[in-house]
């Protein structure tokens, strides 16, 4: 049975994080775009550009964060 990480109230500050919710808003908003606007970017630049968000959130899981300050 799969668990959480201990520190999954921490998510939001993960790298990986970060760079999976970019990789999200980048495709959602290139659906949202209206046709005209598409035109102006190849179709392969999105994915390029998604790809990286990607694969920078693989690098930023391996990472070693700063840890946050306790109280």
């Amino acid at each position: 049975m799969p668990r959480l990480v201990p520190d999954w109230r921490d998510a939001w500050r993960w790298y990986s994080t970060h760079c999976l919710a970019i990789a999200f808003a980048m495709q959602a908003t290139w659906l949202e775009l209206p046709p005209e606007f598409k035109a102006l970017a190849p179709d392969w630049l999105i994915h390029a550009m998604t790809m990286l968000a990607l694969v920078c959130g693989f690098v930023g899981r391996l990472l070693d964060q700063p840890q946050k300050a306790s109280p």
